[in-house]
Formats: structure tokens, C-alpha cells, sequence
């Protein structure tokens, strides 16, 4: 069995956080409840929504990460040369980026 396709992508409207591939909707990001009550983490509520945005991204990168990590096992099992080691370098700091939102792969769009 594999996974949905990606590329998925994040979006936060209206304070409901998903992760999208197209059309079709992956997860909810949940937690606040966790991360905002009292008797949980009590967190303020700026900082809980930072924390959500963060495990959203993150769960948008897994397809890219994935895909990384495959490459570079490739890489490995097969006596990595330089320039392939290279490629398995840039293909984990695209996916780094994007789970850490330094690149423009994360899309904050309103779904119809």
C-alpha cells in the first residue's frame, strides 16, 4: 500500500489547519485543545497557533521526505558517487525547507 501522492500542502483558513493534495483533504491539524486548556499545556493562544502551523508543515513535507530518505538509501545501498550523494542533499534540504517553511511549497489558499 502506498501513501497519497504528493505534493500536499497546508492551509490555515479561518483557524481550520489541513493538509491538502489537490482537492482532497489528507488530516485535520488538531491539538488545541491540548495546547490552549487549562490542565493541559495552557499555552497562549499566538503561541498554540505557531505550534499548529509548525505540525502542519511538517506533515506536508512527509511526502518530500520521504522521497529523500528513499534517494539516499538508493544512494547508499548502491555505493554512493558524489554527484548522487549531492542530489540526495539537495532533495533533503528542499524537503527541510519546506517542512520548515523556508521555500514557497507551503500554500495557504481558501478551499472551496
Amino acid at each position: 500500500m502506498s501513501h497519497t501522492p504528493g505534493p500536499w500542502t497546508y492551509s490555515n483558513d479561518m483557524g481550520c489547519p489541513m493538509v491538502w493534495a489537490g482537492s482532497m483533504r489528507i488530516c485535520d491539524v488538531r491539538g488545541w485543545g491540548h495546547l490552549t486548556g487549562a490542565g493541559a499545556l495552557n499555552l497562549p493562544e499566538e503561541k498554540a497557533a505557531a505550534i499548529q502551523d509548525a505540525n502542519g508543515r511538517l506533515i506536508t513535507a512527509a511526502p518530500d521526505l520521504l522521497q529523500a530518505l528513499k534517494f539516499f538509501q538508493k544512494c547508499m545501498a548502491h555505493g554512493a558517487q558524489p554527484r548522487a550523494l549531492s542530489d540526495s542533499l539537495k532533495l533533503a534540504q528542499a524537503a527541510i525547507a519546506k517542512a520548515e517553511e523556508r521555500c514557497g511549497g507551503i500554500v495557504r489558499e481558501k478551499r472551496k
